[in-house]
């Protein structure tokens, strides 16, 4: 398995557990009224999680195994620009969700959540086409 391969699969796995904690949690507020939840805070800390928790897990892969993440091939760079390709799809239409719901005047709970649920599909997308890529072949 090639480094980047390992990279998406710490990528999908973090994005799934932090932001499912996230929504998980902020969804067990939902009885009440939205603008009373607090959620701004949680979602920074979620955010920063996610990528502080991304980075050193890519590091100690790193360190396993130093000379695989020197290697990087025409097939990883395409495969790589497939994901994001695709991925781009997904995060345009979350944008244009919370676009959407901004236009609406919608409360800002609901507009900064579809835009993070656009983030985080788009980036699951991303990561499930690259690894369906690796494992299938491209």
């Amino acid at each position: 398995m090639s480094f980047q391969e390992k990279s998406t699969w710490i990528s999908l796995a973090t994005v799934f557990l932090i932001y499912g904690w996230y929504f998980g949690t902020t969804a067990t507020e939902l009885g009440g009224n939205v603008a009373d939840i607090d959620y701004q805070s949680t979602m920074l800390f979620t955010v920063v999680a996610v990528v502080v928790v991304s980075v050193i897990l890519n590091v100690v892969v790193v360190f396993a195994d130093p000379d695989a993440s020197d290697t990087s091939d025409e097939r990883d760079r395409s495969i790589n620009r497939f994901g994001e390709y695709v991925g781009g799809y997904v995060l345009a239409a979350g944008a244009l969700l919370g676009l959407g719901l901004a236009m609406a005047e919608i409360e800002q709970f609901w507009i900064a959540n579809a835009i993070l649920l656009g983030l985080v599909l788009s980036e699951l997308t991303s990561g499930v086409v690259k690894v369906v890529a690796y494992r299938r072949g491209f």
